[in-house]
């Protein structure tokens, strides 16, 4: 959430913070889901928030990145690459956080905290969300898109896209 405190350009920032958040609410997506089975394959569809979803598409990665047309991407990887841990930490200053989080988590984990890639979700007080991929796994899946110089506007599991209704694609999209 935007806010900006100044009264001098509150009128003209209240307005262009208006704009934002129609631009947020109305923005097109494209969510790419590679197909685990078949690297070179990938599932793909296009959605403009508050719009029914455009019907999945199937085949190659590179007609999935070409088709996103400059769309921010969603990379929808396997749930068996993605370790998804939770860790109590009470650290408020997100880079100290960052650099604690391996080593909470050391333990639990089978592999060497350097060759893992940490990402940190959701906050709640001193509980963090956190997800977790092999640092060499993670740049396999993005080398088609480093091939095209698109970056992928977010990585997530499928199991956090699990259908809604069946032979369905449900998203979901927290303000």
């Amino acid at each position: 959430r935007l806010q900006y405190h100044s009264p001098r350009y509150q009128g003209y920032h209240a307005h262009r913070l208006q704009e934002l958040r129609y631009t947020l609410r109305t923005m097109e997506y494209c969510f790419i889901q590679p197909d685990p089975l078949n690297p070179g394959q990938a599932n793909w569809l296009n959605h403009a928030t508050g719009q029914s979803p455009a019907k999945p598409r199937h085949g190659s990665m590179d007609d999935a990145i070409t088709h996103a047309q400059g769309k921010p991407i969603v990379l929808i990887l396997p749930g068996e690459d993605i370790l998804m841990s939770q860790v109590t930490l009470p650290i408020r200053q997100m880079a100290k956080l960052r650099k604690a989080i391996p080593y909470a988590l050391e333990d639990k984990l089978a592999a060497d905290v350097e060759e893992l890639h940490f990402a940190i979700g959701q906050r709640n007080q001193d509980i963090n969300d956190v997800a977790i991929i092999e640092k060499q796994r993670l740049n396999q899946w993005l080398e088609p898109f480093d091939k095209h110089q698109v970056k992928p506007r977010a990585v997530v599991p499928d199991i956090l896209s699990l259908p809604w209704k069946t032979e369905e694609w449900t998203v979901l999209q927290e303000d």
